[in-house]
């Protein structure tokens, strides 16, 4: 990876799960834009995704529950490889990729994808584990604890400042502006949309801790893009508001 890339995120040397399951994500992630360059959103949110479910699964709360690392790590990488699939397959456009929730057909192409993996990048019963944790992570009932433990990374990932990325794509494929994702954050916030999030979709209170401190952050930063998208702070350069700051301090 370049220089410039997630080192953090990327870095092999303890690489949790194997460096061989990293290697392959890689490939079977990065979606190839021409011989040189490849979009790399999908394999940055699977990095997120698996380092956060690393550091959950030290949690003292499962220290009574034998994890497969492996699996759960796998399970972390590949959990939204059906966006990946599709593409492959024509069936949807690269602008596309990680614009809305995962649906139960993704997970399946996920989890399929992952049980084909060679024995040498991933043993037979990890895959098993890890291909049931991606079937399995949305659904409440599943006694699984690797599943247990990727809903909470992956619920993690979708809060904080690094999640407006996916928005911003959504709103891109939709042909959508600034103004439309502040809006769309703004009946969010009406309709305590983050709050029942908060306190719906984590099991532990590191996490729900974690993902309060990351949703702090993401009201900073919408209130400064609306600021200086709607134009609220150029006043202090001018004798007064501007006819344009009117114009947008009307919207929502």
């Amino acid at each position: 990876m370049a220089g410039q890339g997630p080192d953090r995120l990327t870095e092999r040397g303890d690489a949790p799960g194997g460096a061989a399951i990293w290697k392959q994500a890689e490939r079977d992630l990065r979606i190839p834009l021409d011989s040189r360059r490849a979009d790399p959103v999908l394999w940055e949110r699977a990095c997120r995704v698996a380092r956060i479910a690393e550091h959950v699964a030290g949690f003292p709360e499962l220290a009574a529950h034998r994890v497969d690392r492996a699996a759960l790590i796998a399970a972390a990488l590949y959990h939204d490889a059906g966006w990946a699939v599709q593409f492959r397959r024509g069936e949807l456009e690269r602008v596309e990729l990680l614009t809305r929730p995962v649906n139960e057909p993704q997970r399946e192409l996920a989890a399929s994808l992952l049980e084909a993996l060679p024995a040498n990048v991933l043993s037979e019963g990890s895959r098993i584990l890890a291909a049931r944790a991606i079937r399995e992570c949305n659904r409440k009932a599943s006694q699984q604890v690797e599943a247990h433990i990727l809903a909470e990374a992956t619920n993690l990932d979708d809060i904080g400042p690094q999640a407006v990325w996916a928005t911003a794509r959504r709103h891109f494929a939709e042909a959508k502006g600034v103004d439309a994702m502040l809006e769309a954050w703004h009946r969010q916030q009406e309709y305590h949309y983050w709050e029942a999030r908060l306190k719906e979709c984590f099991r532990y209170p590191a996490s729900r801790r974690l993902a309060r401190r990351r949703l702090e952050a993401v009201e900073r930063f919408m209130n400064d893009l609306r600021q200086c998208h709607r134009l609220e702070d150029i006043d202090e350069l001018s004798a007064g508001p501007s006819p344009l700051r009117q114009v947008l301090a009307d919207r929502p």
